[in-house]
C-alpha cells in the first residue's frame, strides 16, 4: 500500500518539475491512473490464461 502512494504521488510531481505547471501535470497524473488500472487489470487477465502450476 505504501509503495502505491509512492508511485502515485511520484507522477504529479514529476509532470509538475518537467512542466513547471500544476494545470498540466494534474491531467497527467489522473490519467496515469486511469491507464495503470486498465493495464494492471488487462495483465492480470492475460496471466490467468497460463497454466503455471496448475494440473
Amino acid at each position: 500500500m505504501g509503495w502505491r502512494i509512492v508511485g502515485t504521488l511520484d507522477t504529479p510531481v514529476l509532470s509538475y518539475l518537467f512542466t513547471g505547471s500544476a494545470v498540466v501535470a494534474g491531467p497527467v497524473a489522473s490519467t496515469e491512473t486511469l491507464t495503470k488500472t486498465v493495464l494492471y487489470d488487462l495483465q492480470e487477465r492475460g496471466w490467468a490464461f497460463v497454466p503455471l502450476g496448475r494440473a
